[in-house]
């Protein structure tokens, strides 16, 4: 069988199978990207050009893959009795995109770049991305250290979508993003599962 089908976090799928010089080239999976352009520059040109390989492209090479960025904690809150919800605010700018039914703020993770020239954004739920379940109080405490420190964070995108925008130029992704970790530290409620 040509290929075959693996469970990733999120439950994406990934397909692993020969390939053939038609095959764009993986990503190596230890290079650490900390710029929105730069995952993208591994996109095959040919991808761009249909919309359905770009995201067999996104949903194949670009999940799972770390990303790094730096930010500084501008505060912190901490909710329940034991295990904690942690979260963390930074200083970060969001942009907020609206719908009919809300407006949600985003991250533009990377800052803005360009693909082929024209205008590219690459966008993360804020809500969801410094959200720390089930701490202890010790981790609680460490993560509360952290408030006033610029800081590195290092997630891994679980999920990546979208592609050339409908009515006007350029390029709008969505990322969803694996809890990050703190200069290194991540507590054990938050860290990967072993899949099974």
């Amino acid at each position: 069988m040509r290929t075959a089908l693996f469970a990733v976090p999120m439950m994406l799928l990934c397909s692993i199978g020969d390939t053939t010089a038609d095959d764009p080239k993986p990503i190596p999976k230890e290079k650490v990207f900390k710029k929105a352009e730069d995952l993208f520059a591994e996109v095959p040109k040919d991808a761009l050009d249909d919309p359905t390989s770009l995201q067999l492209w996104c949903k194949e090479f670009a999940v799972v893959r770390p990303f790094e960025w730096t930010a500084t904690v501008t505060g912190v809150r901490l909710d329940g009795d034991g295990p904690y919800l942690v979260e963390l605010y930074t200083d970060e700018k969001r942009v907020t995109r609206a719908n009919r039914f809300q407006s949600l703020d985003f991250l533009d993770f990377g800052g803005p770049f360009k693909i082929r020239g024209e205008p590219a954004e690459l966008l993360t739920r804020y809500d969801q991305l410094y959200n720390y379940p089930e701490c202890t109080l010790a981790e609680a405490k460490r993560l509360n250290g952290f408030k006033g420190q610029k800081v590195t964070f290092r997630g891994t995108f679980l999920k990546l979508s979208g592609g050339k925008r409908d009515k006007a130029d350029g390029y709008t992704f969505y990322g969803q993003v694996s809890p990050p970790a703190v200069n290194g530290f991540l507590p054990e409620a938050s860290k990967p599962r072993p899949r099974m």
